[in-house]
């Protein structure tokens, strides 16, 4: 068999890492925490009990805006990283392109956790409000921004009475 030139190797090896890493990020998004609790099975009451809990804090309103806030929180630093190394390898792979899937899956994928938000809920309103902070904020407005550039107005209208929400119920809480 032939020996590989050592510049093709580089290459296939940083493929690989790329595609390894691409892997792991798909995995990431796609946890099945059903499946994760599943391996802990037990018939000790106690342990029902917690995974009774647990699953319904999965439907609620501070579950999913923690979910939100880290899905695009965690998106510029993964997207950065990424991008670098694409930029770095020798591949023939469009970085915009790269840019542009990641965006869409990033957004559309926060936008499934915050897109039952209603603001005349208590439960909602208190979330919000408890979950306030810098990154709750750029989340939203990140969010709205990219929306905006896909031209998804529905959508950002809801970020647009959320953000107005936390405004007017922080104002008042001054």
């Amino acid at each position: 068999m032939q020996e590989l030139n050592p510049s093709v190797k580089q290459h296939l090896s940083l493929k690989k890492y790329i595609l390894d890493r691409l892997k792991v990020f798909i995995i990431f998004i796609n946890m099945d925490l059903n499946k994760i609790f599943n391996n802990f099975e037990d018939d000790d009451s106690q342990n029902i009990h917690a995974k009774r809990i647990v699953e319904e804090w999965r439907y609620s309103p501070s579950y999913k805006i923690g979910m939100f806030k880290k899905i695009v929180s965690n998106y510029s630093f993964i997207k950065d990283l990424f991008v670098k190394n694409i930029s770095n390898s020798e591949l023939e792979i469009d970085e915009k392109d790269v840019k542009e899937a990641g965006e869409f899956i990033t957004y559309s994928r926060a936008w499934n956790y915050i897109k039952n938000c209603i603001l005349q809920d208590n439960e909602w309103q208190n979330a919000l409000i408890y979950s306030y902070d810098d990154y709750l904020l750029c989340s939203l407005k990140l969010s709205l921004n990219y929306f905006e550039s896909q031209e998804e107005y529905e959508k950002c209208i809801l970020f647009r009475e959320i953000l107005s929400f936390l405004n007017l119920s922080l104002a008042s809480q001054k």
